[in-house]
């Protein structure tokens, strides 16, 4: 009974590093879409390293009790080897073809909408300048008569 929980755990935990490499394909995706600064790729490889620790540190607690044995880091170590030799190379160029098909549909959503957006936004503008420039006025005639108020007050 002990062994075969044993061999059930190993391969939870073969899993569970297949689903670390996997998240660590979608930072490397992102970062082959996108171009990100030396800092924020420190960000990204700190937020990497606190997603893996707390899925590492869950699923000992939730699959082994919170019992730390090397055989569950040992098939942690086989899950990330067979997904980077088996899935790494076509999830990271799908990923990357979805990424850029995404970037791609989202931006021409954004200038079909920017033109509407932009009209509306012209027409604002002019009604803001028809406004100020009547509030202007009225504000040119409350600071005439104010400071004729203040000429009078200072006689």
């Amino acid at each position: 009974m002990i062994a075969i929980e044993q061999a059930r755990i190993f391969l939870i935990f073969i899993i569970i590093g297949i689903l670390i490499s996997f998240i660590f394909d979608i930072f490397r995706i992102l970062r082959k879409v996108y171009k990100f600064t030396n800092l924020m790729i420190y960000i990204q490889d700190i937020v990497f390293w606190i997603i893996a620790g707390v899925i590492t540190l869950f699923s000992i607690f939730k699959f082994n009790s919170g019992n730390i044995r090397l055989y569950l880091f040992f098939s942690m170590f086989i899950g990330v080897i067979l997904y980077t030799c088996s899935l790494s190379n076509n999830i990271r160029a799908i990923g990357t073809i979805i990424m850029k098909l995404l970037n791609t549909i989202i931006s021409k959503i954004i200038k079909l909408l920017y033109k509407p957006i932009g009209v509306i936004y012209k027409i604002i503008c002019k009604l803001k300048n028809k406004l100020l420039v009547i509030n202007k006025d009225k504000i040119k005639f409350n600071f005439k008569s104010k400071k004729s108020i203040k000429n009078n007050i200072m006689l």
